[in-house]
């Protein structure tokens, strides 16, 4: 009886990737996918602190849900921060930092606010001792602020080829060939990510036409992270993230119905010849060697 091991992943700070999408200073919002901070040494005007913030790429922070403010309250350490948006006490609307004035999507305000006192207060504060509760507040009196900008997600370091389908960043393994447990390992433990993933055609021939045909080879084998395994008494192809072989399977035998002996693992072939099918799966021998790409 043939005993299959499955890698999973594991915790990792992917190599592939260039890991800060905000400045050291900063922290990043994962849902409105922007940076935020707060100048706590600095106390300024409402459109003194929208002048600084632009100047470091962003503008005065916009709260327009919940989460956000929860999120910026979570931040502060001082009593009072500016916020970028104004309100109109006569219509009352919500003037953000585009100019335009529309019904609010979201407010906090503090009991009894706002009140525009002697009529003089537009622009809008954050309490932090009040919760994250909003106060009205002459724009003209100082304050700390909050800034936000827009998060940068990088794609890949160099080396690695960045695939938009999927989000993946790969790396073609070119200067050894290995069996397929010892290129599983590798791209687990050297990057926290897996043999490459294949589940369509569409990043089929991405990988054919701009990693593999890059290099000078007219045929080219790789492992791919597809293996059979044995669940609950049934042969299945399951992918290294788990999941089962879906519709895309390009076998050069056919359907893949199970084969005896060790033929338990798949390479993939490239072909360049005009008129050949160009990509194939082989089921192979996990003890073959092979090139292989992987993927985080």
């Amino acid at each position: 009886m043939c005993i299959i091991m499955t890698y999973y992943f594991k915790e990792y700070v992917n190599q592939a990737y260039i890991e800060a999408p905000c400045p050291a200073t900063w922290t990043l919002n994962e849902m409105s996918k922007t940076c935020v901070k707060p100048y706590n040494g600095k106390n300024v005007s409402w459109k003194k602190a929208r002048d600084i913030c632009q100047s470091e790429g962003g503008d005065l922070v916009v709260i327009q849900n919940s989460q956000m403010n929860d999120f910026v309250q979570g931040l502060l350490s001082l009593k009072r921060y500016w916020i970028g948006s104004r309100y109109n006490s006569t219509t009352k609307m919500m003037r953000y930092l585009n100019g335009e004035e529309m019904t609010p999507t979201f407010e906090a305000w503090a009991p009894r606010q706002p009140n525009n006192y002697r009529g003089k207060q537009e622009c809008i504060e954050i309490i932090r001792k009040r919760e994250g509760l909003w106060n009205d507040r002459p724009c003209k009196r100082r304050n700390h602020f909050v800034c936000e900008k827009l998060a940068t997600f990088a794609k890949c370091d160099p080396g690695w080829v960045h695939y938009e389908g999927d989000d993946s960043c790969l790396l073609y393994k070119n200067k050894a060939v290995v069996n397929y447990t010892e290129a599983s390992r590798d791209c687990i433990d050297s990057y926290g990510g897996s043999l490459v993933i294949i589940r369509d055609k569409k990043k089929d021939s991405f990988i054919k036409d701009n990693i593999i045909f890059q290099v000078n080879q007219d045929i080219n084998h790789i492992w791919v992270g597809l293996r059979k395994e044995i669940r609950e008494g049934l042969i299945s192809y399951v992918y290294a993230d788990g999941e089962f072989l879906g519709d895309y399977h390009p076998w050069v035998e056919g359907k893949p119905e199970y084969v005896s002996g060790d033929l338990d693992c798949v390479i993939e072939s490239f072909k360049k010849e005009p008129g050949s099918k160009g990509i194939q799966w082989h089921k192979s021998p996990c003890a073959f060697s092979a090139y292989y790409i992987c993927e985080v």
